[in-house]
């Protein structure tokens, strides 16, 4: 599955949306790899993204180890 998106800074107050939208695509399961080209004009610089993918993956984790 390939899916682009535009990370310019016209987002406005669907910014959460987009945020949660992206970093569910990089964390699903049939996801093998996540290749983030970074341009300059985004809103979202790679370093902000593995941020937040490092904190939804240890978000995930806490959750699963509560229900084991």
């Amino acid at each position: 599955m390939t899916v682009w998106f535009c990370g310019c800074g016209s987002l406005g107050a669907d910014q959460s949306l987009y945020e949660r939208l992206l970093l569910g695509h990089m964390m699903h399961n049939n996801t093998a790899l996540v290749f983030m080209i970074e341009h300059g004009c985004e809103k979202h610089h790679n370093d902000s993204w593995q941020e937040a993918l490092a904190k939804a993956e240890k978000q995930t984790a806490e959750a699963k180890s509560k229900i084991a």
